[in-house]
């Protein structure tokens, strides 16, 4: 039983939002460019990646983003039954999403370090 899901809040033009294009204050225009630059990047990262996993002969696939891309039921599963197809089925999709999950939280921090060292080299010097 899921609930439903909330739709995000309406943007906010930049004036109102405040501070610096797109809202975010204490931010110059060209951390906000560099920002952005880094979010379109990883965005192409995530979409480059895939995990898979297999259980029982059936293998399951997922994108970078989480999505579910491909479930394979081998012969050899077919042989064990629909209730063990079933369960491997289950098995390979939770720990390719697993996978997925984990590779998309290595992404980000591995993005997010990338555009900290960044911002740093770029910050004036006092």
């Amino acid at each position: 039983d899921q609930s439903p899901v909330e739709p995000p809040p309406p943007s906010q033009p930049p004036a109102a939002a405040g501070g610096a294009a797109g809202g975010m204050p204490g931010m110059a225009e060209d951390e906000i460019k560099l920002a952005m630059q880094y979010r379109d990047k990883m965005q192409k990262r995530l979409e480059a990646m895939t995990h898979e996993s297999t259980s029982g002969g059936v293998t399951a696939k997922y994108d970078g983003q989480g999505s579910p891309l491909e479930v394979v039921v081998s012969e050899g599963a077919l042989a064990g039954g629909p209730a063990k197809v079933g369960e491997s089925v289950i098995q390979a999709l939770k720990d390719a999403r697993m996978e997925s999950q984990k590779g998309m939280q290595a992404t980000m921090m591995e993005m997010q370090k990338e555009l900290m060292a960044e911002l740093q080299a770029s910050a004036p010097k006092e």
